[in-house]
């Protein structure tokens, strides 16, 4: 029988089976109300996937390290620091922690086991962390103001980033890399074409040359005027398809022979809606866009504290069903 992590790999080059169902982030609350668990490790997670039918768990790499963490402010949840040039001193970023993330890499593996799950290591490629350390409406004075000012910063997590990039990849444990950046919000992309290939799509580039496991890039929002430079770096995914920003049946249509479309259920309606109505939404989703094989089950961002377990199960049920009627009894991998 295939593993899960067989099944994805082979997903995102191309070849059809069985659905691979793989989320950003699953939090930890959803976890615990599924295993009636009070802390959730390595293990909790290990079993919520196997229990759910998700084929990979990951580590992230979320260091901002211009800003701190406030969960009162919106969004980025962070107060930026690094306000001018004159700050930049307090823009102190280190090398990766190489014993640290190889360690919890290691814990993770094991927990792992010979479970078949595979294996993804996240992080951005330095627009989120420009825009929590510098804030958003900052930068976009600053892009005017002090051009050479946010080149630096961007510069500085270039490097950092490479190292990381470089660390994963050496590490045989990690099966693909999955890079969150988000470029955009419902209406469109966060700034013009001119002012992404000024100050990031170069550094994008060079990043994404680096890798050389395969590799998905995540951004909310429609990313549609973007999206031949996006797919000019390389990805084997493209996540996640937010429902109300963009169109994954035309997608599907238009670049599914170029890159593994992943995502599109709603979290709004894994939140709000009914069991019923989320069997029906991913029942089309499933239908319409796994013939050809490179699709991927996944909700429109990540599975949040808000969402109805009842709602993530009806995912699980109308997956296995999908596959179990398209594929045989062997899809059913739990």
């Amino acid at each position: 029988m295939t593993t899960p992590r067989q099944r994805l790999l082979d997903t995102f080059d191309g070849r059809e089976g069985p659905v691979p169902w793989v989320e950003l982030v699953v939090d930890d609350e959803v976890i615990q109300e599924m295993l009636g668990c009070d802390q959730v490790d390595w293990p909790a997670r290990v079993t919520f996937c196997q229990q759910m039918g998700i084929a990979a768990l990951g580590v992230y790499d979320w260091h901002r390290y211009g800003s701190i963490t406030d969960e009162s402010l919106p969004v980025l949840q962070h107060q930026p620091l690094i306000d001018s040039a004159a700050d930049l001193d307090k823009l102190a970023i280190p090398e990766p922690a190489y014993e640290e993330l190889r360690a919890e890499v290691q814990v993770a593996v094991a927990a792992i086991g010979d479970s078949g799950l595979a294996f993804f290591a996240e992080f951005a490629f330095g627009l989120d962390q420009t825009m929590a350390d510098v804030g958003f409406d900052n930068l976009c004075l600053q892009f005017y103001d002090d051009p050479d000012f946010v080149s630096e910063v961007v510069r500085r997590y270039e490097a950092y980033i490479a190292r990381l990039i470089d660390l994963y990849q050496w590490l045989p444990e990690v099966d693909f890399l999955w890079v969150g950046d988000d470029l955009a919000s419902k209406n469109g992309p966060f700034f013009s074409p001119r002012t992404f290939e000024r100050f990031f799509f170069p550094v994008f580039r060079r990043l994404a040359g680096r890798i050389r496991k395969p590799w998905a890039f995540h951004s909310d929002g429609d990313i549609m005027p973007l999206l031949d430079e996006i797919l000019a770096w390389g990805p084997a995914g493209l996540h996640p398809i937010e429902p109300d920003a963009m169109d994954i049946f035309r997608l599907e249509e238009t670049i599914g022979d170029r890159v593994t479309l992943m995502g599109n259920v709603d979290v709004d309606l894994l939140a709000r809606g009914t069991p019923d109505e989320v069997a029906s939404v991913c029942r089309e989703l499933l239908e319409r866009c796994a013939p050809g094989g490179r699709y991927v089950f996944s909700s429109g961002n990540s599975i949040p504290k808000w969402s109805k377990l009842a709602n993530v199960e009806a995912m699980a049920r109308t997956l296995r069903r999908l596959n179990a009627e398209r594929y045989g009894e062997e899809a059913m991998w739990t």
